[in-house]
């Protein structure tokens, strides 16, 4: 029997999120006191910019590949699901309850990769929009990911054991 345990994981990036953000009131981490370190800063503040344009170029690089994956994947999913769907639709009474359960099973897994597409061009995104704390049900995920893993394959005996009730504040887009 494998037993499914949630973790707290997220208090280390909260400690890591804590650590960098400084605190109100704070003293500035940098006090000038010669024009040799203002120039020193002019040059460190060049390089700065440098990086932040190598970074905004590589977050647009990024955004542009997750737009044509999300695309390019969406045109395969769309067949495969209509075509499942035409043959439950024409051919439900000649098949054995088993063959449709596994059609029924593949427009379900098709829905679901075009929602985790959406979700990664959602990703891609959050890059210009912001983020926020939210309540997540880590008991539910746990729960949705059990019952894919079941459906996977059904051969396999495997019982979770989920805690009810897990809830966390997470980052999500706002």
């Amino acid at each position: 029997m494998l037993t499914v345990r949630i973790i707290p994981a997220f208090l280390l990036a909260i400690l890591f999120l804590h650590a960098a953000i400084p605190c109100a009131g704070a003293s500035p981490p940098l006090v000038l006191q010669s024009s040799t370190e203002s120039s020193s800063l002019s040059g460190h503040l060049d390089i700065l910019e440098d990086k932040t344009s190598e970074l905004e170029a590589a977050i647009r690089e990024q955004e542009s590949f997750s737009y044509s994956v999300s695309h390019d994947l969406r045109a395969p999913l769309r067949h495969i699901n209509s075509s499942s769907a035409i043959l439950i639709e024409d051919y439900a009474a000649d098949l054995p309850d088993e063959a449709c359960g596994y059609l029924e099973r593949i427009v379900a897994a098709t829905r679901k990769m075009g929602v985790m597409i959406d979700q990664l061009l959602e990703l891609s995104r959050v890059n210009r929009t912001g983020i926020m704390l939210s309540t997540v049900d880590l008991s539910a995920l746990a729960t949705a990911i059990a019952t894919m893993l079941r459906e996977s394959n059904p051969r396999r005996r495997v019982e979770f054991s989920i805690e009810e009730g897990v809830l966390v504040q997470g980052i999500v887009p706002c």
